[in-house]
């Protein structure tokens, strides 16, 4: 039989070429359903960085692409859903570190980061709201994988006008439901190869 301990190491060493193989026919067809930018990001040595997206298919369409790479534990949707699902002490090294203000929507105290992190734990996802570059908004949702916790978040990105504060809500339970899909291919993938 194999061991949890087992599993887990499985979970963890899985490459990004294998996480995106699982993982981007799911985004793809959020990307198509969203009509913008669809992304995961991964946390591993105590960062978050975006390592794969998605973009819609319709040509006519202005989309936001997000980049690929790390992202700050503080003003990113992507980092924000992660942090807010991690233990209080990792938590309170975001929190003494350096939180640099991008925008002035970027949030640089202690008491707006404690506030966010309870808000998005008690929503299940996180958004951005032109805390990185004025105009563009965000929406994350953690992945989970097994009883690791969330190592992957799943997110849309796209302009203002179009991800106001309901909108932002909307898709942010709507992210919920793909993160649990995407953390079933991740999972399923995994075991497969063990």
């Amino acid at each position: 039989m194999i061991g949890e301990r087992l599993i887990r190491i499985a979970l963890l060493g899985k490459s990004d070429v294998d996480v995106r193989k699982a993982a981007a026919p799911l985004l793809k067809a959020a990307a198509s359903h969203f009509n913008e930018t669809v992304f995961l990001a991964r946390f591993r040595n105590r960062q978050v960085e975006i390592i794969h997206a998605e973009t819609p298919d319709d040509p006519a369409r202005a989309f936001v692409h997000p980049g690929l790479g790390v992202r700050p534990m503080h003003a990113c949707s992507c980092s924000k859903a992660i942090a807010a699902f991690t233990e209080l002490e990792f938590q309170n090294s975001i929190i003494s570190g350096s939180l640099k203000a991008y925008t002035d929507h970027t949030k640089t105290t202690e008491a707006e980061l404690r506030a966010e992190f309870a808000r998005i734990a008690e929503r299940g996802f996180a958004d951005c709201d032109q805390e990185i570059d004025v105009g563009i908004a965000s929406v994350a949702a953690p992945v989970s994988i097994g009883n690791i916790g969330a190592t992957f978040s799943v997110g849309t990105v796209g302009p203002i006008r179009r991800f106001g504060a309901a909108k932002r809500s909307e898709m942010g339970l709507q992210l919920i439901n793909l993160a649990d899909r995407i953390s079933g291919a991740i999972q399923l993938c995994n075991v497969a190869e063990v």
